[in-house]
């Protein structure tokens, strides 16, 4: 049996899970905002830690995608508010609007902290995705009110600090042993996690030879040295791009019809890359 892939629509609030061939198999809104992540330490596999509300109830629970079932439940609280990452069948780290933290699966806390401690700032929020690479953990802290903003590099098991990238990023993008990210004035950034070198590229004359204007959007991906990314305005000129970090090229650039609406998210397969749109289109590339 196949692998099913999920889309969650940001523009629409809605979990799609489709086929590798793109059917669609199921659509559901009653997974809470951006709350499914895969649970690698689970014995099945492309099965996902997620918020489930089911008119009557609102719970976390282990479900698999493939075969659109829960697997098990959890009562009470679990972790923190937001969003979860389930690192192993021992631990998960989890977030609110303020912290950051690990719990076991004994729904303990192992070691926190505040997002306001971290950049020295009381207004202190996340602007990323949380991430994991090879033990560390990556994500972005903004603030509108001065402090030390940045991108934060944690040791996952211990909490402890082992960098902070100074400078306001957007989100950070995962990609085997790097992590990508932007800063304004389009200036793409990859940053090696087994040394934490930092590399920069200004692409903005290149965007512009392209008809783009920003890469700065948080419904992009990574993959194999390259950051695909999507651009939209409003409900129209949506754009897929694709820039080659090796190469310092743009490897491919589409324009989407104005009837699709907005891009809701973006999926990268093995040799595909998926893009959902406002129209509940699904758009299928091969490289």
């Amino acid at each position: 049996m196949g692998t099913n892939f999920v889309l969650f629509d940001e523009s629409n609030e809605e979990v799609y899970i489709f086929s590798e061939n793109g059917d669609l198999l199921w659509k559901t809104a009653d997974f809470l905002l951006g709350t499914y992540r895969r649970f690698d330490g689970s014995n099945e596999k492309n099965s996902y830690l997620v918020s489930i509300n089911d008119g009557k109830n609102r719970y976390d629970a282990i479900f698999n995608f493939d075969t659109l079932s829960v697997i098990k439940t959890y009562s009470g609280k679990l972790g923190l508010e937001g969003k979860k990452i389930v690192l192993s069948q021992k631990t998960f780290v989890t977030h609110d609007r303020t912290k950051i933290a690990l719990f076991n699966h004994s729904n303990e806390a192992i070691w926190h902290h505040k997002f306001s401690d971290l950049i020295q700032a009381d207004d202190a929020f996340l602007n990323s995705e949380l991430i994991e690479v090879g033990g560390k953990l990556y994500f972005t802290l903004n603030s509108q009110k001065g402090g030390d903003p940045g991108i934060i590099c944690l040791d996952v098991q211990s909490g402890e600090l082992i960098r902070h990238f100074a400078g306001t990023f957007f989100g950070v993008f995962k990609d085997n042993d790097f992590v990508f990210s932007s800063k304004y004035e389009n200036i793409l950034c990859r940053i090696d996690s087994r040394t934490n070198e930092i590399e920069n590229w200004d692409v903005g004359q290149l965007l512009k030879e392209n008809n783009f204007k920003s890469i700065n959007d948080h419904r992009c991906a990574a993959q194999d040295g390259k950051f695909y990314f999507t651009q939209t305005f409003g409900d129209h000129n949506a754009k897929l791009g694709i820039l080659n970090f090796d190469t310092k090229i743009m490897d491919y650039n589409y324009d989407f019809e104005v009837s699709n609406g907005a891009i809701g998210s973006i999926k990268l397969g093995k040799d595909r890359i998926f893009v959902h749109t406002q129209d509940h289109t699904l758009h299928i590339f091969e490289e």
